[in-house]
């Protein structure tokens, strides 16, 4: 209990011992002075204690520039700070007011600047003794000049008028306490100076009272920023729904059957809640009632309101919301009832907040250690290897869930975080078309491993206009005991992109490429009743299920090998190629090969279940390295009988002659199959590219020594006897085994190879090449559907637009509106709300903002130079662009600028497209609706080689033993899909799946934290995993440290 003390005269109640302990105070002389000049407050210059840390912690806080570092600490009573008072001709005024005195009468000579009212608090301040540092009891010597110096500043006189004269007005307050301090300070020269100390010691106990009042809140506010920030954001709210959002401490619920409403402090209901594990199981309102014992209860519990009053709540602005509002912020600020729970509360939820940022900072290390090892294709293998790699390098990984068996969950749910980011990514409307983007879906059948699957990907434009390949999944295709019909294929396909994505990306599907097994009649049909696409007249425009080009290609090449005339030739040829991987591709030849040529290229063999194009990168190897690969030959059979035959076979004029010819005919088909591969490539290109080829080769079955420039170069040294590359050919004999095994002793054909018949062969193979593939390129793409998709092809756009500006008027060219109008009418069956009779409108926007592009100098970036020439003008006016003739697949144009330089450039057409996705100036001015036509139109489908790329990295993931096909298809979709570590945002997501689940009926359990605080911690250094794996000593335990 508080010990009163009556303020008096000299011969009264004496001052209790206790309270005459006086702490020392200190100040800083700089920024004493500082406050003095009015630069920063005078609170900001007192110093508690002397101690290095308090004098650093001060300069680290107020003397924060370079130039104010330095540090003089003094007690207030010293007289430093007498003469700072005395420099700046300021006093510490006093003031005390009661309202009371109000009636009182006051001096009207007294100056306004003087007569300032202040609190008790500042009386205090002023009239606050302290000792010298070295005291630890207040002597009177010290008490004495420190009151000779309040009476020699103040100078009160008997009565108001003196007063005034000395431009300080005397304290007017009707407080006992006041008046007799008053008193106590006008006779302070005749009275005792232990009445002073009682009157500083209970205006002391007052003020110290209400400091501690707030000490709770000024160590909660300084200690936790979220606190400060929500009591900053709850002043600003206007009603109960504003102030709940404002904080993440409080939670408001509407009761819709009764119109009540609910407010509750989250932290002390998890309080209550730790108790009461069973409360989570109720609902809010059915938790309030069982803990609460009266109706309405409180901040920490529940507190209800009536229906009347939430309605105010909600309302805001009112007496109810006010009075509602300030009960809140009085809660957090530790004030009114409830405070100490709160504040228990608020110490339990700072310490979970610690041990979920513990545990989440683990779950985040232990999930890139997983992505890590997906990236190694380790599958599980090295997953503890790598949490315990991490424990060494100190990061946090906790001490439990490190097994490896954790890994296929972690995948997962890895996998679900990466499905529902695919997802809202394929929803998201394009900025160009104001539509989510359209997409094309490939797929294959192939047996990485034990099980037969099937890879399905779709491939959609970005807001770049860069074709982003997805995988969806691999399904397994052979479940029953029946053959996987084409309905079956068909169903799987539409199954897999249905199970991993929402029901509105399939209805963007715009069309599929695949290789042969997909191209019956019963698979599209099936398609288009799962899609519910009615099939038109119109060519497939509406749903093309189309060959994969560079598939198509090269069967034919195939068929040339296997079926035609030229098959024994072709076979022969391969043959002899294949000869150089046999004997120098390993071993000793090829070591005999790299000490002669670092740089030789290693020969490899024809793969028959590779592309044309993979093959025709044997041959060149072969020509670039022949010195080589035969100088290692000769060195490694130095003694080889003279009839050998492999010498003839690889070093015979024929062969030579064989081998430049094939690579003369086959360069334009290879470049052709490269091209199509590409996913820039629309469909309907393949067919506009292949009469260039087609003539090329026509050409060569003709005779043509420009079709076979390789030959024409060295045609007069492929000869008996003369050189190539400085080997010496031998005789052109053509030898065949009919033993089997060529290096067998068995019954050897010879037969000389003249030159009219190494010509007829050459011919002979052009000519079955060009038939072969004409047949299968006219019957990729019906002409009907050719027609309608070419009037939207890059170079017959640009083309269109060729011509010589003169006074800025150009001729504007027009289109067919019935070939665009085909294209509407095919997606209007499928949700698409466009009208087939403005085709010709939306055209016609595409190519004005072609026309900006190319004349007003927007997209001259759609064009690259020749090698070797400079850069393109950018401020120079175009004033002719003009196409140029060429046999090869680029497209050409001449432009001519003001300045008068031409130059020759090539159009690349994916920076054309891309631009109506990423250019501005081009999109708005083609329209959404125009941009859009296009996306549909570039998404009627493309290569199916994407899916070639898909089962390489399944084989990647692969390890010996065998896997099951859901988890290698799913390490595959994420090693495709998840970006570099660094960049792996979605792991937060996963992370949340894998400690909650995917629900009760999903597959997908909870998992416990990674984190125990409990005696089982300590058990382990790190964990029972890392520990055991630190435990070994490997293979030479004589090198581990002890």
């Amino acid at each position: 209990m508080k010990e009163k003390v009556k303020l008096g005269l000299e011969g009264e109640q004496p001052i209790p011992e206790k309270l005459k302990k006086i702490n020392e105070n200190y100040v800083c002389l700089e920024c004493f002075e500082r406050s003095l000049e009015g630069k920063c407050e005078e609170k900001n210059a007192s110093i508690c204690r002397t101690n290095t840390s308090t004098i650093d912690r001060h300069k680290s806080r107020w003397h924060s520039t370079a130039n104010n570092q330095s540090c003089t600490v003094v007690p207030s009573s010293a007289p430093d700070v007498r003469q700072l008072y005395a420099k700046y001709g300021k006093v510490k005024k006093v003031h005390a007011e009661d309202p009371k005195d109000k009636s009182r009468p006051q001096a009207t000579n007294a100056p306004t600047s003087s007569c300032q009212s202040t609190s008790q608090k500042t009386l205090l301040s002023f009239c606050r003794l302290k000792t010298n540092r070295d005291s630890s009891q207040p002597t009177n010597q010290g008490i004495n000049n420190n009151f000779k110096e309040v009476t020699a500043v103040t100078k009160p006189s008997r009565d108001s008028s003196e007063s005034s004269d000395q431009g300080f007005q005397g304290i007017n307050s009707s407080s006992e306490d006041v008046t007799k301090t008053n008193r106590l300070i006008r006779s302070s020269r005749q009275g005792n100076i232990d009445d002073v100390m009682k009157a500083i010691s209970n205006l002391s106990i007052k003020v110290e009272n209400f400091g501690k009042r707030h000490s709770s809140l000024e160590q909660l506010v300084t200690e936790d920023n979220e606190v400060l920030k929500s009591l900053a954001a709850m002043r600003t709210a206007s009603n109960i729904h504003q102030l709940a959002e404002a904080s993440k401490y409080l939670e408001f619920f509407y009761n819709e059957e009764s119109n009540t409403g609910m407010l509750r402090c989250n932290p002390c209901f998890k309080m209550q809640v730790t108790a009461r594990p069973t409360l989570n199981n109720l609902s809010p309102f059915q938790a309030q009632r069982i803990i609460n014992s009266c109706a309405s209860g409180t901040l920490g519990t529940g507190k209800i309101f009536s229906k009347d009053v939430t309605q105010l709540l909600v309302e805001g602005h009112n007496n109810s919301w006010y009075r509602q509002k300030k009960l809140c912020i009085d809660h957090m600020c530790l004030l009114g009832d409830g405070n100490k729970l709160h504040k228990k509360a608020m110490e339990a939820s700072r310490k979970e907040e610690e041990r979920d940022k513990r545990r989440s900072t683990a779950a985040s290390n232990i999930f890139r250690a997983a992505i890590v090892d997906l990236k190694l294709g380790a599958a599980a293998t090295h997953f503890e290897t790598m949490i315990s790699f991490l424990s060494c390098c100190s990061v946090d990984v906790g001490n439990i869930g490190h097994g490896r068996n954790n890994f296929n969950d972690i995948l997962s749910c890895l996998e679900k975080s990466v499905n529902r980011r695919i997802d809202a990514w394929l929803n998201e409307p394009l900025p160009s078309t104001l539509l989510p983007p359209h997409f094309w879906a490939t797929i294959d059948k192939a047996t990485p491993s034990r099980t037969t699957n099937q890879a399905v990907l779709v491939v959609a434009r970005n807001e770049a206009g860069i074709p982003c390949p997805i995988p969806v999944a691999a399904p397994q295709v052979y479940k029953e005991f029946a053959p996987a019909t084409y309905d079956a294929m068909a169903e799987l396909l539409v199954k897999s992109i249905k199970d991993n994505f929402s029901k509105d990306v399939l209805s963007r599907l715009c069309g599929v490429a695949a290789d042969g097994p997909y191209q019956a009649a019963g698979f599209r049909k099936r398609l288009l009743q799962e899609l519910g696409i009615e099939d038109s007249d119109n060519g497939q425009l509406s749903f093309p299920v189309t060959w994969d080009a560079a598939h198509l290609l090269n069967l034919g090449v195939v068929e040339v090998k296997d079926q035609s005339p030229s098959s024994d030739h072709f076979k022969t040829f391969l043959r002899r190629c294949n000869i150089f991987n046999t004997v120098l591709a390993n071993g000793k030849g090829f070591a005999f090969l790299q000490l002669l040529d670092k740089d030789a290229r290693r020969p490899v063999a024809y793969a028959t279940q590779r592309f044309a194009s993979s093959s025709y990168d044997q041959w060149l190897k072969i020509e670039k390295s022949y010195s080589a690969l035969w100088k290692a030959f000769d060195i490694l059979y130095p003694n080889r009988p003279e009839d050998d035959q492999y010498q003839y076979m690889i070093a015979g004029s024929d062969f030579i002659a064989d081998l430049l010819s094939f690579l003369d005919i086959l360069e334009p088909i290879v470049d052709l199959m490269l091209r199509v591969q590409s996913l820039d490539v629309p469909i309907w290109k393949l067919k506009l590219w292949w009469p260039k080829v087609k003539a090329k080769l026509e050409k060569a079955a003709n005779g043509d020594e420009n079709s076979f420039p390789r030959l024409q170069q060295f045609g007069e040294e492929i000869v008996p006897g003369d050189h190539y590359q400085g080997v010496e050919l031998l005789d052109g004999w053509l030898v065949t085994n009919q033993g089997g095994d060529e290096r067998q002793r068995g019954i050897l054909n010879w037969t000389l190879r003249e030159a009219m018949e190494i010509e007829e062969d050459r011919l002979r193979l052009a000519a079955d090449l060009m038939n072969a593939l004409d047949r299968r390129v006219q019957a990729i793409l019906h002409d009907r559907c050719l027609s309608t998709l070419q009037a939207f092809d890059a170079s017959a756009l640009v083309a269109l637009h060729c011509g010589t500006c003169e006074d800025n008027i150009l001729q504007i060219y027009g289109c067919v509106g019935w070939r665009i109008r085909n294209v509407w009418r095919g997606r209007m069956s499928s949700g698409m709300d466009f009208d087939p009779r403005l085709a010709f409108r939306f055209m016609e926007t595409i190519k004005k903002a072609v026309k900006i592009g190319i004349w007003d100098a927007l997209c001259l970036y759609w064009f690259v130079l020749a090698e070797g020439t400079t850069a393109l003008p950018m401020n120079t006016k175009l004033t002719s662009f003009e196409a140029v003739e060429t046999e090869t697949l680029d497209t050409l144009f001449k432009l001519r600028f003001a300045s008068g330089k031409e130059f020759t450039v090539r159009l690349q057409e994916q920076r054309f497209y891309r631009s109506f996705y990423s250019n501005k100036d081009i999109y708005n001015v083609a329209t959404p609706s125009s941009c859009a036509l296009l996306d549909i139109v570039l998404s009627k489908g493309r290569p199916e080689a994407i899916a070639e790329s898909f089962y390489n990295s399944m084989r990647a993931q692969q390890q010996s033993g065998g896997q099951s096909n859901e988890n290698l298809a799913r390490r595959t979709k994420l090693n495709w899909c998840l970006p570099p570590l660094k960049k792996c945002d979605g792991i937060r997501e996963g992370i949340s799946l894998y400690f909650t689940g995917d629900g009760p009926d999903g597959v997908l359990k909870p998992h416990r934290r990674h984190y125990v605080h409990s005696s089982r911690a300590n058990e382990y250094s790190v964990s029972k995993v890392v520990d055991r794996l630190d435990a070994e000593l490997g293979r030479c335990p004589f090198l581990a440290n002890e």
